[in-house]
This record gives structure tokens, sequence and C-alpha cells, in this order.
């Protein structure tokens, strides 16, 4: 159907009335706002969703990091260029909690993976819990491509770091998991959480190869 010569379909709503939709209390109305925002207002939109993710109401934060993640692509480099220079924890907590929903649907992406390494190499400095806990979701996220950094972590000597990494492996398929979990069990300097973390998931993932 033509409206004046032109598809009505192809008529764009506000950004404002989009922005109306997304705050309504129905996820669907939600979603369908979003794609239109990506469809109409791609750049307008990150800027305006980008203000939210350092805000007081978490359903707010919520609502913006899943918006934000519908846009994937375009709105990685962004990212990785907010979590380098805002020293807001609760913003760069969002921006890895974006990259953990991009990353599980491009699984095993090489090209995502090099955009945001520069973020993971300066997120794994950090002692914050919520930036390690989210960290390790984004490397699981990642499979084979996080793994090294998951190993690594699995010897770290924060215990946080090292017991949600063992967790997180357990989950990989690979041959270099066994390999690590095997030494982490047989390191007796390390804490006894630690230890029988390690051991556990070998008594699961791997119960006839373990002696």
């Amino acid at each position: 159907m033509d409206n004046g010569g032109k598809r009505i379909v192809d008529i764009a709503p506000s950004i404002e009335s989009l922005f109306e939709d997304f705050l309504h209390p129905n996820p669907n109305i939600n979603k369908k706002a979003i794609f239109q925002m990506i469809a109409f207002y791609s750049k307008e939109s990150i800027n305006r969703l980008i203000v939210y993710l350092d805000d007081e109401d978490i359903n707010l934060r919520r609502k913006s990091i899943n918006a934000l993640a519908e846009f994937e692509n375009m709105i990685v480099a962004r990212l990785v260029d907010i979590f380098l220079t805002n020293e807001n924890l609760f913003t760069r907590v969002s921006c890895l909690k974006i990259l953990v929903k991009i990353a599980a649907r491009q699984k095993n992406s090489s090209e995502l993976f090099s955009e945001i390494e520069v973020i993971i190499n300066c997120a794994i400095q950090y002692e914050e819990p919520l930036i390690i806990l989210t960290l390790v979701t984004l490397l699981r996220q990642l499979n084979i491509l996080g793994l090294p950094y998951l190993i690594a972590l699995c010897k770290d000597e924060n215990l946080l770091k090292s017991k949600a990494a063992i967790t997180a492996i357990g989950e990989i398929n690979h041959p270099s998991v066994r390999n690590c979990l095997i030494e982490v069990s047989q390191d007796n300097s390390k804490d006894s959480l630690i230890i029988n973390s390690a051991i556990d998931i070998l008594n699961v993932k791997y119960p006839s190869q373990v002696d």
C-alpha cells in the first residue's frame, strides 16, 4: 500500500516514540522498538542507549544492555572505546555484559575476538568481582578463543578468578582443559577450594581417566 508514493512499511516512526516503546513494560513492544531503532536511527539510538549503562535504575540498565546487544557488530568498536576510557564500574560491567550477549550469537568469531582482545587484556587485570565474573562469562562464550585466558586465570592467585575460570573451562571440550585441571589439582600450593574444584570437575568430565 502506498502513502503519497511511499510504502507505509518504509515510513519511520519518530525516535521519541520508539524510546517510549523501549520503556514499555511489554517485552514484545520493546523488541519491535529496538529493531526499528536499528533500521531507522542506529547511530542516534546507540548514543542514547549508552547513556543508560551507568544508570542507578538496574531495570533500565538491563533494558539498555539487551537493546545494544542487538546492534551486534555496529556497537563493538564503541564498547571497546567506552570500556577503556570510562572509569565507572557499572559502565564497564555493562560493556562486558553486552559483549557476552554478542559473543553468544557469534560462537568462535575470530573477527569479534580480534576487536575485543584489548578489553580482555585490560579487564583481566582488575580485581572487582563484578568485572571478574562477567569477564569469565565472556571468555566462556568465546569458547576455544577464550580458553587460553581461562587457563591462565585458573592459576591466578585471586581465588574468585581461579574458581570462576575452573568452572568455566569445565564446560569447554578441548585436550588442554584436562591438562590444566590435573595441573591445578596436583598443585599443593593452591588453596584447597581451588584444588577441590579442579578435582570435582575432573571426576565429572573425565571420570574414566582420573586416577
